[in-house]
């Protein structure tokens, strides 16, 4: 899935996040890329991934520097790495339950350098990869 929302965002590397709400539903737990499991972030209100939960809708930042939650976010994401200053969360639902949070990031030294904007049609295509992802997790499991 990576790969396809990469060429599809035009993303270049680790660009892609999946975080899954843990059993005890208070926080969320990186489980991709693979260097960032076991790291959590708490479910509320003041980060963008606790916001998409608990609103059950996507949530998109063109200036990540701008939220609330940019130092923690930044402590644990960016880690010396080139900044990530665009983000969509998108909840995944299942049966009604959001179960991970899929994050687009766009990387840059500046705003104009991550390139575009992240808008609505965005969220679509998202909404498009995660649908075909999820019928062929079902067709193989079957």
């Amino acid at each position: 899935m990576d790969k396809k929302v990469s060429e599809i965002f035009k993303l270049s590397k680790e660009c892609v996040f999946v975080l899954n709400v843990r059993r005890d539903e208070e926080s969320l737990e990186f489980v991709y890329p693979p260097k960032m499991k076991g790291n959590l972030l708490p479910i509320n209100t003041k980060s963008i991934a606790g916001s998409a939960v608990l609103n059950r809708r996507p949530y998109i930042s063109n200036n990540v520097r701008l939220e609330k939650s940019f130092i923690i976010f930044d402590w644990i994401m960016d880690r010396g790495g080139t900044p990530i200053q665009k983000m969509i969360s998108y909840p995944v639902l299942l049966t009604e339950k959001v179960i991970s949070v899929i994050q687009i990031t766009r990387r840059g030294d500046s705003l104009s350098e991550a390139g575009p904007d992240f808008d609505k049609s965005d969220l679509e295509k998202l909404s498009s990869i995660l649908n075909s992802f999820l019928a062929l997790q079902v067709v193989s499991s079957a």
